[in-house]
């Protein structure tokens, strides 16, 4: 099935009168460390563009001062135990987990990932979150759920699953299957998977997109609206498209913070979709 509006429109869930930003959701990112904060300042900044009412980046001591001094509309908390991050996301109100831009490949990594899981909170695995368990991908697969989204490009998605060269879809749709959640795999034809056989084809994502960033601005879009109640795999499609389109829009000597002030646009026109 190819991605497009008419498939989830109706789906996202603009602001109302009514509204505040925990009804908005909150969603909280894990940031990264050891010069990379980068990863996690897109991911917060695509999560509000998005949606989400509140986006909180957790750190370490630090990394706090460096990424306080970042940005106004980003909420930055210190975490530097697995213990501390966990207690903070146990909060009833955050609604999003982002795990693995910048998050470096280690057993910590690992360690908070498989915790997260076990909250049944939804939860977005990226980057890192991804290839740290490339020893051991059934570690994985054994505690993800319906709620969870893996974001790979090729060469994460190949550490983890098996490509079918000749067929990706099969390649996805068994991804899905014995990951037990939603998958995505980028390109300039992205795919989505669930867990339940549906598969969705992305192909409006320009060659621009293959830049630094651009897939933590895609990972961001997905949590922000997931904070915003909606569905995992509507989710991941949305997001998928969106990106796609900001990426156009960009067009060439594109950055990935181009990404971040088009999608407002973007998520604005979708807003009177259909009217």
């Amino acid at each position: 099935m190819q991605n497009k509006p008419l498939l989830w429109y109706n789906k996202i869930k603009f602001p109302t009168a009514d509204d505040n930003k925990y009804t908005r959701g909150h969603a909280v990112i894990l940031g990264g460390t050891d010069g990379k904060l980068g990863a996690a300042k897109l991911a917060s900044l695509a999560a509000l563009r998005s949606g989400a009412g509140l986006v909180t980046i957790c750190c370490s001591t630090e990394a706090f001062i460096p990424y306080q001094a970042w940005a106004s509309s980003v909420m930055i908390h210190k975490t530097d135990t697995v213990k501390e991050f966990l207690d903070f996301i146990k909060d009833e109100r955050v609604k999003a987990i982002l795990v693995g831009p910048g998050c470096g490949v280690n057993e910590i990594t690992k360690l908070i990932v498989l915790e997260v899981l076990k909250l049944k909170k939804p939860c977005i695995l990226d980057a890192d979150a991804i290839t740290v368990f490339q020893h051991n991908p059934k570690e994985l697969f054994d505690n993800t759920h319906h709620n969870v989204v893996l974001t790979s490009h090729t060469g994460e998605f190949g550490r983890v699953f098996d490509i079918n060269k000749t067929d990706r879809i099969k390649s996805m749709t068994d991804a899905a299957k014995k990951a037990g959640c939603i998958v995505l795999l980028k390109g300039g034809e992205t795919i989505i998977a669930s867990l339940d056989g549906k598969v969705v084809v992305n192909n409006n994502a320009p060659p621009c997109l293959a830049t630094a960033g651009s897939g933590d601005v895609l990972s961001g879009v997905i949590t922000g609206l997931v904070a915003n109640g909606v569905l995992a795999f509507d989710a991941t499609c949305i997001a998928a498209w969106v990106h796609g389109k900001a990426g156009k829009m960009c067009g060439t000597g594109m950055v990935s913070e181009d990404l971040i002030v088009i999608i407002k646009d973007i998520m604005k026109n979708l807003q009177h979709y259909g009217v």
